[in-house]
């Protein structure tokens, strides 16, 4: 069933339970509020008749005197004498029989309550008191009583419209559970309808994806379409860069397959000399080793999109990775006329990382610095807490403002014109890779400068 048809339903129970029982406490407060003032009143007229017969009890029954004359006539009184017989009343069809036996009117009196009585089957009831008195030496029990009759009309009339009005009350009430469920998750159909159309509407461009409605209200409903839009506005962002993706990967990857091509077509071409051939096949080699490098870069942050970049982690020495990064950009920046300076507090520490991606991390930066940058490369070892700071310096002008936002996004290049070579994956494997072992990686706004942060390695606890 649709929600608001259940919660229409829900609410009806709970509405007819509540009904239940305010419709049987009215009921029962109603009776015996009538029933108090029955007893009120029976009561007082049972003072005034014990007076009389504290006065005249001897004179009981002698139809000269008439005792009872001068007692209010609505309802009735009947006086027994100690033996249970029926000494006076003023109901002449309670003039012999008495309407309660000796022991009763005992039990009557005692309690000092009241009591319902019939005279015969299928009679309206009577509500008696009793009390005893004496005169003249003779105790006598006066019962008061009155006709129930009109207080069983009203609560049969009471009972009548509750069982009329209450099934209508909780239509009502139903009806108007179900309107309030259809008015407040009318705003959740339009937000259905709306989402049904993205889903299984065209591909919208860039800056024009369509947004759920959110109304002014900031309540449940209006909180869950912000939130659905902030998820919507991710997913649109997270396919805007697949997309990017792909179609960089496939420039980047154009570039060497087409150079490629090209030399292997030239060597096989008709006269070429050995010396040519050797050219065309060193050349080829050269863009196979370009395209190698750029599907083990992309791999690389293809694992680590899919939830974590697989790593091995071994105790390993600053120093001695150090050393092996300058060793292996040593002849290069010789050849530019540059140099490379290792140094820090750090170099005696030992880092908890996997040796290969931490290396492969190091030499994208001192790549990346002698490709576009000038002067000295340094690369520092430094504390800074509890991890490990790991940076890559040159002498160059920095990164352009632009770009420092941006940076560490796959296929960015400083040089957007891409004269310059690289692939613009360095900086996002360097952020990748310092993610996959729990720390970051950043840039600094004032010079040249990109660093990582390894977190320092657990102590061991021993038991």
């Amino acid at each position: 069933m649709p929600i608001r048809v259940r919660l229409a339903l829900a609410f009806a129970l709970v509405m007819a339970v509540v009904l239940g029982i305010t419709g049987i406490f009215v009921y029962a407060s109603t009776r015996d509020g009538l029933d108090s003032a029955i007893d009120r009143e029976l009561r007082a007229r049972l003072a005034g008749v014990v007076a009389i017969v504290v006065d005249d009890g001897d004179d009981l029954g002698d139809p000269r005197r008439d005792v009872l004359e001068r007692v209010d006539q609505e309802g009735f009184v009947q006086v027994l004498r100690p033996d249970g017989s029926v000494a006076d009343s003023t109901d002449p069809d309670l003039t012999e029989t008495p309407l309660l036996d000796p022991d009763q009117a005992d039990s009557l009196v005692a309690s000092g309550g009241t009591r319902e009585v019939t005279i015969a089957p299928g009679d309206t009831g009577l509500r008696i008191v009793a009390a005893d008195t004496r005169d003249d030496g003779v105790t006598y029990t006066v019962i008061v009583g009155a006709s129930v009759a009109e207080r069983d009309a009203t609560v049969s009339d009471l009972g009548s419209k509750l069982l009329i009005g209450g099934p209508i009350a909780l239509l009502l009430a139903a009806a108007a559970a179900y309107g309030v469920a259809a008015a407040a998750l009318r705003p959740v159909e339009r937000m259905r309808r709306e989402a049904e159309g993205i889903a299984t509407g065209p591909a919208a461009g860039p800056g024009s994806a369509r947004r759920l409605p959110v109304g002014a209200a900031n309540d449940e409903i209006g909180r869950l379409g912000t939130t659905l839009n902030e998820m919507l506005a991710r997913i649109e962002l997270a396919f805007e860069r697949e997309r990017s993706f792909v179609s960089d990967a496939s420039h980047e990857l154009r570039t060497p397959l087409s150079i490629l091509k090209m030399e292997i077509d030239m060597a096989l071409a008709a006269g070429r000399s050995r010396e040519e051939l050797t050219e065309a096949l060193s050349s080829a080699a050269e863009e196979t080793d370009r395209l190698v490098a750029l599907a083990e870069d992309l791999l690389v942050l293809a694992r680590s999109d899919q939830g974590g970049l697989p790593l091995r982690r071994a105790p390993l020495a600053a120093g001695d990775l150090a050393e092996r990064i300058a060793g292996r950009f040593e002849r290069r920046a010789a050849e530019a006329g540059r140099s490379i300076e290792i140094r820090g507090d750090a170099l005696s520490d030992a880092l908890d990382a996997d040796e290969a991606r931490l290396e492969q991390a190091l030499s994208n930066l001192v790549d990346n610095a002698l490709r576009h940058g000038a002067g000295t490369v340094t690369v520092e070892f430094s504390r800074a807490g509890a991890a490990t700071e790991i940076s890559v310096s040159d002498e160059g002008s920095g990164f352009p403002e632009a770009f420092r936002e941006r940076a560490f996004e796959r296929f960015t290049r400083a040089d957007e014109a891409r004269a310059r070579g690289g692939s613009g994956l360095g900086l996002s494997l360097v952020s990748a890779i310092a993610e996959a072992h729990g720390g970051e990686a950043g840039i600094d706004p004032e010079r040249a400068r990109v660093w990582l942060r390894i977190p320092a390695p657990e102590p061991l606890i021993v038991l």
